[in-house]
C-alpha cells in the first residue's frame, strides 16, 4: 500500500506515480486523496493503471478532477481487470464524467465499490449509473 493522503502533490507528482504504476508489480492500494491533483495528473495515473496488473484500490478523492479526468479513468477501468474499489468522492466531476464511469462499469464488472459522493452529478448522471448497474 502507498498512502500519500493530505500532502501537496500536484500534477508533477501524479505523473511520477502514473509512470511507476506502469511497471510496479507489488502495490495493491494507492491513496492520493486530499492533494492538488488536477485532470492532467489524473490522466497520468489512469495511463499507469492501464498496464498495471496488481492495483486493486485507488483513492483520488478531494482533488481537482473534472469530467476530463473521469473520462481517462473510465478508459483505464475498461482495460484494468484488477481494480475492485475506487474512490472519486469530493471532486468536480459532472454528469459527463459520471456517464463515462457508468459506461466503464458496463464493461468492467470487477468493480464492487465505487464512491462518487460530493461531486457535481445530477439526475442525468444518476440515471446513467443506474442503467449501468442494471447490467453490471
Amino acid at each position: 500500500h502507498i498512502y500519500l493522503t493530505g500532502n501537496e502533490i500536484s500534477d508533477g507528482g501524479a505523473m511520477a506515480i502514473g509512470e511507476a504504476l506502469k511497471t510496479n508489480k507489488t502495490i495493491t492500494n494507492v491513496d492520493v486523496a486530499w492533494n492538488r491533483i488536477s485532470d492532467d495528473g489524473i490522466i497520468a495515473i489512469a495511463e499507469g493503471m492501464m498496464s498495471n496488473t496488481t492495483l486493486t484500490y485507488i483513492r483520488l478523492s478531494w482533488n481537482h478532477m473534472s469530467h476530463i479526468g473521469a473520462r481517462a479513468l473510465a478508459e483505464a477501468l475498461k482495460i484494468s481487470k484488477t481494480i475492485t474499489r475506487i474512490n472519486l468522492s469530493n471532486n468536480q466531476m459532472s454528469d459527463d464524467g459520471a456517464k463515462a464511469i457508468a459506461e466503464a462499469l458496463r464493461i468492467d464488472r470487477s468493480i464492487v465499490h465505487l464512491d462518487l459522493e460530493r461531486n457535481r452529478i445530477s439526475d442525468i448522471g444518476a440515471r446513467a449509473m443506474a442503467d449501468a448497474l442494471s447490467v453490471n
